[in-house]
């Protein structure tokens, strides 16, 4: 891993630091690494399996289109699983009666 060396870190940054890091019972040094790994993923653009603009359910085709060629065939991430999910429920008017035993079993899917 590599090391930094971080200068003139206001007295009142590097306490608050280290109360964080108290109570979470770590090091000061875990305390920064977490900060910074958590600043990272906040401000970095989106990668891929990462969230992007999700349109909302009720979006014209054309949105939903548009976002879906916006991710350039990437895998989705949770969140976008979720929304894609609701999107197409939301104009499939919801999940369908379930199967009985004799239509799963018949392969009536």
């Amino acid at each position: 891993m590599a090391e930094v060396l971080i200068r003139d870190i206001p007295e009142e940054t590097l306490a608050e630091l280290r109360k964080a890091a108290a109570r979470k019972g770590r090091s000061l040094e875990q305390e920064i690494v977490d900060v910074l790994g958590q600043s990272r993923l906040a401000t970095s653009p989106p990668m891929a399996g990462e969230m992007t603009s999700i349109p909302s359910p009720g979006a014209p085709q054309e949105e939903f289109s548009a976002w879906l060629d916006s991710l350039g065939g990437r895998k989705f991430s949770p969140q976008e699983r979720v929304a894609a999910s609701r999107w197409f429920l939301a104009r499939s008017g919801g999940p369908g009666e379930p199967l009985t035993a004799e239509e799963r079993r018949d392969g009536l899917a």
